[in-house]
């Protein structure tokens, strides 16, 4: 067994939760955006999904 836990689950991390959370992740980018912000900090939230999500974004 790992003494990391969330190396039991990273494997099936992005496959479980994209479908539901890919969703949220454009609306954060939509409000960053219409708010104008340039700087975000993305630390420590899952894959960095939502770091490549708001890139794409501009």
């Amino acid at each position: 067994m790992t003494a990391d836990p969330y190396a039991r689950i990273a494997e099936w991390y992005d496959l479980l939760l994209n479908p539901v959370l890919d969703g949220v992740r454009r609306a954060v980018a939509e409000v960053c955006r219409a708010e104008g912000l340039l700087r975000v900090l993305d630390a420590c939230c899952g894959t960095g999904r939502q770091c490549a999500v708001l890139r794409g974004a501009g």
